[in-house]
């Protein structure tokens, strides 16, 4: 029994002294296997910018990125298109999120690589991001909204905005507001309709801004364009204050006046208190609009459903003694023909209108229910 005793002993430590010498090897091997990595000292891998963005902009771009410690980088090096390359300064702050412009950029794609660096130039992994430059191209290829149910308000104008195109996000308008001030503003996109104060009688000029992508760092206009200006604003001229200077003829219960109360279902009409022998033609009316426009149009609805009145002359003045011929229009027999009118190839500025009736297809009898009479602004 201490035989077997003294045997297990001995074999004991002969496995002991065996696994403690294996042991001693095989570190040697593994300082042998390291050793030409670390000759040169200890190898320190620095912070890999992380989060990588690219904003879009007109011939440039902004680049962010993330540091999660500024303590081990001196710099980092953006790379893009053959070449190129940007050094950026690392400012040890507590700012960990790091932006840089690069300007001057051809419009195009562009893939761009980061890197991180220290002071001893040792370099961290790199990161990588897409990003598209807009320019010129992209520019000119914008397309302008539309402005649609212009009202001309004593406040100003409203107006609402049509033609939307993908990344419009509003537009720029330059006008002189009603105290006369200069006003350059950007509107931004809105369903309501739109509400200016602006002096309508002052060209304005509008321009369409997008935004090319939801995190561009530029706002792309259009270019500025003359929209509105009094040479492209027409009016009614309102009747509220038009009077009769004089008429050779009115129908009681159809008098001169019915012919610009702004209603097509009252007309004036001349005498009938000779039913057979009615006055000859032409039949005058003078109006009296009591305020000087530059007339561009003029729209006349002869009665509803009635083909006698024919053809009419109109002309204007501004003192009630010296006559311009506007124009004259003349209507067909078919009693559905009611508005007839022309449009002037130049603005005739006037007060007073003369309105003669020439022409009739029954005797000399005529009805006539209503004139409009359109302006155009000056400044």
């Amino acid at each position: 029994m201490k035989y077997k005793n003294r045997y297990n002993i001995k074999h004991l430590v002969w496995t002991v002294f065996i696994v403690a010498f294996a042991s001693l090897m095989a570190c040697d091997q593994m300082e042998d296997v390291h050793k030409e990595y670390v000759e040169d000292g200890e190898t320190v891998y620095i912070p890999r910018p992380l989060q990588v963005k690219a904003n879009s902009g007109l011939n440039r771009i902004e680049l962010a990125w993330k540091l999660t410690s500024k303590k081990q980088v001196s710099e980092c090096i953006i790379s893009y298109g053959e070449d190129n390359s940007v050094t950026v300064p690392i400012e040890n702050n507590e700012d960990t999120v790091i932006t840089h412009t690069i300007t001057d950029l051809a419009e195009k794609n562009y893939d761009f690589t980061i890197h991180a660096k220290n002071k001893m130039n040792q370099v961290s992994l790199t990161s990588k991001v897409f990003g598209t430059v807009y320019g010129e191209k992209y520019r000119v290829g914008l397309s302008d909204v539309r402005f649609r149910n212009i009202k001309i308000l004593d406040e100003g104008v409203e107006f609402t905005v049509a033609g939307i195109s993908r990344g419009y996000v509003g537009f720029n308008a330059v006008y002189t507001d009603l105290n006369g001030n200069p006003i350059d503003t950007l509107i931004l996109n809105s369903a309501e309709a739109v509400s200016l104060n602006m002096d309508i009688r002052k060209p304005t000029s509008f321009r369409t801004a997008y935004l090319p992508e939801v995190t561009a760092i530029d706002t792309i206009y259009t270019d500025l364009k003359t929209m509105i200006s009094p040479s492209l604003i027409e009016l009614k001229v309102e009747k509220g204050n038009w009077k009769v200077v004089s008429t050779t003829t009115e129908q009681s219960g159809y008098e001169a006046k019915k012919f610009f109360d702004d209603n097509l279902d009252t007309y004036w009409h001349n005498s009938w208190s000779v039913a057979n022998a009615p006055q000859p033609l032409p039949h005058v009316l003078v109006i009296d609009m009591n305020e000087e426009a530059n007339i561009s149009k003029i729209d006349v609805h002869r009665r509803l459903n009635s083909n006698t009145t024919n053809g009419v002359l109109i002309e204007s003045s501004l003192d009630n003694t010296n006559w311009e011929v506007l124009g004259e229009m003349e209507w067909s027999n078919d009693k559905g023909d009611n508005k007839q009118g022309f449009k002037l190839l130049e603005v005739k500025k006037g007060r007073y209108l003369r309105v003669s009736v020439t022409k009739s297809n029954d005797k000399s009898w005529m009805a006539l229910a209503e004139i409009y009479v359109y302006k155009k602004l000056s400044e």
